[in-house]
């Protein structure tokens, strides 16, 4: 495999650093909808909140899986557990999911 493309499927160095919903204030900016707002972590992998209303928000990772299907999992309250900031427990269980 060619360096470019290991580095292009290898996602970015530092996928947290430029995350839009790391704090609780970004988080109650996003506007309530249906999909979650998703953040790229890793190759194939995805960290996101979900804001179905403007009350509630959930951590939500989200993987690719070899048939090109996705596979979704709700880590937890997004706004309450550790004041809205992305956690590092959920962390390791997003770049985990397999």
């Amino acid at each position: 495999m060619s360096q470019m493309l290991y580095a292009r499927l290898a996602g970015p160095q530092d996928g947290i650093a430029n995350c839009p919903f790391q704090t609780s204030a970004q988080i109650e900016r996003l506007v309530p909808r249906d999909a979650p707002y998703l953040h790229h972590l890793l190759a194939r992998r995805h960290i996101g909140i979900h804001r179905p209303d403007g009350r509630h928000g959930n951590w939500t990772a989200r993987i690719l899986i070899h048939d090109r299907r996705y596979i979704q999992k709700c880590l937890g309250p997004g706004l309450d557990l550790g004041r809205g900031r992305l956690p590092d427990a959920h962390l390791r269980i997003a770049r985990q999911l397999t």
